[in-house]
């Protein structure tokens, strides 16, 4: 939705002047106003603006209409509207509107599959035992296939290392057992390709999956697949949905409103970390319904750790300021290239002996030994500062130098079956080594697969990758690089592009080991910022939700 309109222009003064032009009031200075805050929220994301009254007094006829509820749309097409004190464009309002009312339609459904099952403790001992799980659900993790039981739609959220996988993985083992849930009505989504290919991988190597009679688990796919392609939800009487936080408005609205009419009666769940950091696109609609008071019934959080270590959980509560947390200040190390590259060249020459020696599994080992997650791209501490630096360290004078970590920048399931932010390591004679993500070869046995190098799609060095690109992975050590005003070259249309989100993402990324290399004031200035994209959202769900009668 938004990209067409960022490569005519990206300035919003200017695609303001540009409207109010067609519209004969290129003059107006208030009309001129109103539409650049519309399009600089926009722009950086948000849905809306926050604005004063006074700021709509005397606007020309045709420019903006006030709305008070959103149960009624306007009829009229005008470029800007008002809702409750906000400022949107016409259509980011429309989009919020109807996922408001697909939500709640959802969620108010009076037959969903399988009805209302009934799961209680037993029922779960009693799955568990057939399932050879020694590690049985924890307290939190019961609370939330008991909700999901209980409702056609299920939010599940969770920081990670909480197990939401495995929870929907046991959620669907309950659905086939308890309501005879067929796989093959089963429906696995993720907003990317390479978390499509982590949820489809890890839940078909559940062992609440592994252990059913029929184990021909259904392919997972991307949210814009399912959305381009409406017939494949056909049928469906349970949808899961991965990493709902890096989902966009325009996405989201779209898949709820295909699975309301193609299947309105299958079981939803909405799973993902609303902590972390929101859709590069438009909104942050899974944070506001993490957070929205009308829905909490068809929430579950999960809380007790699996994955972080000590050292990174303890990173984490600071990050996150728990109560009680301990103060790890003192433990940030200055944002010193120098520093980075020499606490890192060690670990990431033990891939270079690994590739020569041509060992697959080792290999696959040192993908995930260690990773640099930096803030920015640009500046001397910044993605492509650091990965020339390493490689020159490394001696990789070439790309396919044995011992180079690759990431792929652009998916390709119809030949390799790569996904985006997908990272291999080069070995000898120019091959390639991957962890095995293929859909159509998830039943094989080998974790790996390799190819030639030659075949790779568009990709780049990985020593070092953004905090972006690094969510939904895990690395046994992390070097998080947070990047100071004076050192970073781009600039970022939203000034709190370094926050509590941000820093957070980075850090529970690490599962035994983590540095941080920060300026305190700048890494105390982001852990006390906490995130958010104006929205709506909220207050629209909370109006339609239908109100219970006196008698009740």
């Amino acid at each position: 939705m938004k990209n067409s309109l960022l490569n005519t222009e990206e300035n919003p003064a200017l695609l303001a002047k540009h409207l109010l032009r067609a519209l004969g009031h290129e003059n107006h200075q208030a009309g001129l106003a109103l539409a650049t805050k519309a399009y600089k929220a926009f722009l950086k994301g948000a849905t809306c603006e926050p604005i004063q009254p006074n700021e709509i007094t005397a606007l020309p006829d045709g420019l903006f209409i006030t709305k008070t509820q959103s149960s009624h749309q306007p009829s009229e097409t005008t470029p800007l509207v008002i809702y409750r004190d906000r400022v949107y464009l016409h259509k980011v309002n429309a989009l919020e509107h109807q996922l408001a009312e697909h939500i709640i339609a959802l969620t108010q459904r009076p037959k969903v599959f399988g009805d209302k099952i009934n799961i209680n403790e037993a029922t779960l001992n009693l799955v568990v035992q057939k399932c050879g799980v020694s590690l049985p659900p924890s307290p939190s993790q019961t609370k939330a296939v008991t909700n999901f039981g209980q409702h056609g739609v299920l939010i599940l959220t969770g920081g990670p290392g909480t197990g939401k996988t495995t929870t929907a993985s046991l959620m669907i083992r309950l659905a086939a057992e308890l309501a005879q849930l067929d796989l093959s009505q089963l429906r696995l989504c993720a907003p990317t390709g390479r978390a499509k290919s982590k949820l489809n991988l890890s839940v078909s190597n559940s062992a609440y999956i592994k252990t059913l009679p029929n184990t021909d688990l259904p392919p997972a796919h991307t949210v814009q697949k399912y959305v381009a392609n409406p017939d494949m939800l056909q049928n469906a009487k349970m949808i899961v949905v991965d990493e709902c936080s890096m989902v966009d408005l325009g996405n989201f609205n779209k898949l709820l409103g295909i699975i309301r009419e193609q299947c309105p009666d299958a079981r939803l769940v909405l799973m993902g970390d609303h902590e972390q950091l929101p859709s590069i696109d438009t909104g942050s609609v899974y944070f506001d319904l993490c957070n929205a008071a009308c829905i909490i019934p068809n929430k579950s959080r999960l809380t007790d750790n699996h994955r972080l270590g000590e050292e990174p959980l303890a990173w984490a509560k600071y990050v996150h300021q728990d109560a009680g947390a301990k103060d790890l200040s003192n433990q940030l190390k200055a944002p010193d290239a120098k520093a980075i590259i020499e606490l890192a060249i060690p670990i990431f020459s033990e891939g270079i002996t690994t590739a020569l020696e041509g060992d697959e599994i080792k290999a696959l080992e040192q993908i995930d030994k260690l990773r640099i997650l930096c803030s920015h791209k640009g500046g001397k501490v910044g993605v492509r500062a650091l990965n020339r630096e390493i490689r020159k360290h490394l001696g990789l004078t070439r790309d396919d130098s044995p011992g180079s970590l690759v990431m792929i920048t652009q998916n390709d399931h119809d030949v390799t079956g790569l996904s985006n932010g997908d990272v291999g390591i080069v070995l000898k004679n120019q091959l390639v080594c991957f962890p095995r993500t293929k859909e159509s070869d998830t039943h094989d046995s080998s974790k790996y697969m390799v190819i030639n190098f030659s075949q790779l799609p568009p990709h780049e060095p990985a020593f070092a990758t953004t905090i972006h690109k690094s969510q939904g992975s895990e690395y046994q050590h992390v070097i998080v690089v947070i990047s100071s005003n004076d050192d970073i070259e781009e600039t970022s249309p939203d000034g709190s592009f370094i926050n509590r989100n941000l820093v957070f993402t980075g850090i529970t990324r690490a599962i035994s080991k983590i540095d941080v290399f920060a300026k305190k004031s700048v890494f105390e200035n982001a852990i006390t910022d906490t995130f958010t994209r104006a929205s709506g959202l909220q207050e629209r769900l909370d109006e339609m939700q239908p109100q219970p009668s006196a008698a009740q």
